[in-house]
């Protein structure tokens, strides 16, 4: 039995151009939600970042000049296959 005039707050991501928290869910495409902020007005996913630090891309391009495949690049650095 669910309890009347209790909401589930979910969390929701901050707005990645004016780090506004006034975001609203904006429906979904390609599985992921879209948000929008109410400040700014910009429209976004709330997408896992996938950046690399320097370092890291230095150990990608070492083990890439050494003849690892890309796919074990991947696995090792637990980066996407299209990010590595």
């Amino acid at each position: 039995m669910r309890k009347v005039g209790i909401r589930r707050r979910e969390s929701r991501p901050t707005c990645p151009s004016c780090n506004s928290n006034r975001v609203v869910k904006n429906g979904s495409s390609r599985g992921k939600a879209k948000y929008k902020c109410k400040a700014c007005g910009r429209t976004f996913y709330d997408a896992l970042k996938h950046r690399m630090d320097r370092e890291q891309r230095k150990r990608i391009l070492k083990e890439y000049l050494n003849r690892m495949s890309m796919r074990a690049i991947s696995r090792v650095e637990g980066k996407p296959l299209n990010t590595a």
